[in-house]
């Protein structure tokens, strides 16, 4: 139990009506590394919002700590899959931003990844491939969680292609 008396990340936005392009930066950046360190350890949060992150102190400075675990699972982290998410935290939060931090090889590794849950290489990861796949893995998402992996995997389709 920890004292934050900075409140939550959401009653902040509220209270400036918006974060400048560098302000929000850093506080994606912070969310990534505690969803990132969760994962990592086998910990997968499940109620990420703005109201579960709260500020250590008044002034809005870091640290920001998550809250509110009620939800979580766990999950047997997959070593590949947790490198790549590391090296995809430590640089600017965006798509093309990201894809143009990475090297060849680790662009090829997502690629490879992708064809591996697309079994018919239609290009489009399906609900029930995802699902399969997932099972294969021991994982017993419910229907919400397998949905937004559905939508990642989208954004990654949509971001190998260009």
């Amino acid at each position: 139990m920890e004292l934050c008396e900075g409140g939550e990340l959401f009653d902040c936005i509220v209270a400036r009506g918006h974060y400048s392009e560098c302000a929000a930066t850093v506080v994606m950046k912070t969310i990534v590394e505690v969803v990132q360190l969760c994962h990592c350890h086998g910990v997968i949060h499940r109620d990420l919002k703005p109201e579960n992150f709260l500020f250590a102190n008044k002034k809005e400075n870091l640290p920001l700590k998550a809250i509110d675990f009620g939800l979580l699972i766990f999950f047997q982290p997959e070593h590949h899959w947790l490198q790549n998410a590391k090296k995809a935290s430590n640089v600017p939060l965006g798509d093309v931003v990201i894809a143009d931090h990475l090297s060849a090889e680790e662009v090829e590794d997502i690629k490879e990844m992708f064809k591996m849950m697309d079994a018919d290489n239609d290009g489009i990861v399906s609900h029930d491939e995802l699902k399969t796949r997932l099972a294969k893995f021991g994982s017993h998402l419910v229907e919400s969680e397998v949905q937004l992996l559905i939508e990642a995997f989208y954004k990654v389709y949509v971001w190998l292609k260009e």
